[in-house]
């Protein structure tokens, strides 16, 4: 095995560094409470730029879904993740936010990591165990990374949190499921229509697929697609049949629709309560389903007398009476997330200690080379689990190494405070 110099870093760490998230979600908060707290896909990298010059921010991270905005903040020592918040909310869109505080939760320490690899591993959704959860985690931190928020302590979590929700979706039945909001809603489409309506999608995107697919595979082939992009829309229905239309021509177009879906990006209304009205007097429309956050439609009492009206906050009320079946392996994930969260703990409390680093670094090494050595001789299928198992088994040695080292240096110190 090759000889390894340790080289000490010239970089000089930061001392009494806090790391904390502030967050508003589907269980703190209604959809029409979360549009005010949005940040738009267009706006992410002017937000994140906000947030990185906001004063006692070291390190950040937005994490921001159609159920969720977090911020994942390490702080220097005396500031406060709320009014880090109220300071970004203030400069991003001149919105003060103090009378919400109650909608937001905040998180300390150990807690942080805990409510990230819940998150990740789907067990924080709003359907739980959904799995675009991973992808949109992983998209938030490949976008903060663009724009150079996170520092070490954020690359180490987030990077924890990837292994993490790997193993949960290798090794459990989480791993099998295929539930997403997107596909609680079109098994709603499928109880109430039937295969000869037409259904008008708005906005295209990872959602709108999801449910294309569902559908078309049901039985349902009469489909109109509307997008700002109209070249995008026209994708998808040369895929699934159908036509394809621009935002601008909506209100010509859509009044053969018997259900509108909608999950778009956009900031304001794309139909507002006039636009329905006209929309129901010269249509059987009979179902709106609104993805958006920002909401898309805008529905008042006397339309949803007239119609089934369904968005993100009916399902999750229709979601909490199902059953997903996941009880056998919760108390598994459980303990392994807690088993990580020690292991993380223990990184943190020791990230500056240079011997520690050095060692860390070691082990690692010494993992690589060893799967390296016996790549050849393993078959592809089992590939992942042994890098799985490594990485399991590796996390464990340099926690109890780091534990061990502290509680001996400890009882060194108590020793020489009696002598």
């Amino acid at each position: 095995m090759n000889s390894i110099k340790y080289i000490e870093s010239s970089a000089k760490p930061k001392e009494n560094q806090n790391l904390v998230m502030c967050g508003a979600n589907h269980k703190t908060s209604t959809v029409e409470e979360r549009e005010l707290f949005q940040v738009p896909k267009s706006e992410l990298n002017r937000a994140l730029y906000i947030l990185k010059e906001i004063k006692g921010v070291d390190e950040s991270l937005l994490l921001c879904t159609c159920n969720r905005i977090e911020f994942y903040l390490v702080l220097a020592d005396g500031f406060e993740a709320f009014k880090v918040l109220k300071e970004f909310y203030l400069r991003f869109k001149n919105l003060n936010v103090t009378d919400y505080e109650n909608k937001f939760y905040i998180r300390h320490g150990t807690s942080v990591p805990r409510h990230l690899f819940k998150v990740v591993c789907g067990l924080d959704s709003l359907v739980l165990g959904e799995y675009q959860i991973q992808g949109q985690v992983k998209d938030a931190y490949s976008m903060s990374c663009s724009n150079s928020n996170p520092g070490k302590i954020v690359h180490r979590l987030f990077h924890f949190a990837f292994r993490i929700g790997k193993y949960i979706r290798t090794e459990t039945s989480i791993g099998k499921t295929t539930l997403s909001v997107a596909g609680a809603a079109s098994e709603l489409v499928k109880k109430k229509s039937d295969f000869n309506d037409t259904i008008a999608f708005i906005g295209v995107n990872e959602n709108i697929k999801i449910l294309v697919e569902n559908l078309s595979k049901s039985g349902f082939h009469k489909f109109i697609f509307f997008n700002r992009t109209v070249a995008k829309a026209e994708i998808y229905s040369e895929t699934y049949g159908g036509s394809a239309y621009g935002i601008d021509k909506i209100k010509e177009q859509i009044s053969s629709a018997d259900i509108i879906i909608s999950c778009s990006g956009a900031p304001d209304f794309i139909l507002n309560s006039q636009d329905l009205r006209e929309i129901l007097d010269s249509s059987d429309l009979k179902l709106v389903i609104d993805l958006g956050v920002p909401r898309n439609i805008e529905i008042n009492d006397d339309i949803q007398k007239r119609i089934t009206y369904i968005n993100l906050d009916n399902i999750h009320e229709i979601l909490k009476l199902q059953d997903n079946n996941f009880e056998q392996d919760m108390t598994r994930i459980n303990d392994y997330i807690e088993e990580q969260i020690i292991a993380f703990q223990s990184w943190f409390n020791s990230r500056n200690d240079a011997v520690q680093i050095f060692w860390t670094d070691q082990i690692e090494l010494i993992r690589l080379q060893t799967i390296r050595e016996f790549s050849r001789d393993i078959q592809i299928q089992s590939k992942e689990q042994f890098e799985i198992f490594s990485r399991l088994l590796t996390s464990r040695i340099q926690t109890q190494i780091i534990q061990s080292t502290k509680l001996n240096k400890k009882k060194l110190e108590e020793e020489n405070e009696t002598k």
